[in-house]
Parts: C-alpha cells; structure tokens; sequence
C-alpha cells in the first residue's frame, strides 16, 4: 500500500450501504487504525430505498 500512494496512487476501503430504513454501521477503533497504517481513504456510499 504505501507503494501506491507513494507513487501517487489511491487505495480506499469502500462501503456500500442498502437501507429500506434508517440505519448506520459502525467502524471500531481497531478498524479506524489499520485504515489509518495502511494509507487507505475512506469511501461510503448510502442508496435508498427505490420508490415507484
């Protein structure tokens, strides 16, 4: 990984979240600081329920 960034590239963790409700999730801390070691962005995306 920090070859990639390094060298300019990107890496992320990426979450897709499908609700029909409110919802949410959670990152621990534990999870928050690899994230953080391994050079990673964080990207989450939230699709709503289709309506029609």
């Amino acid at each position: 990984m920090d070859e990639i960034v390094g060298g300019g590239g990107k890496a992320e963790f990426y979450v897709s979240l499908f609700t029909e409700e409110l919802g949410g999730f959670e990152l621990d801390h534990s999870l928050l600081k690899r994230i953080v070691e391994l050079s990673l962005g964080v990207s989450v995306e939230i699709y709503p329920p289709v309506v029609g």
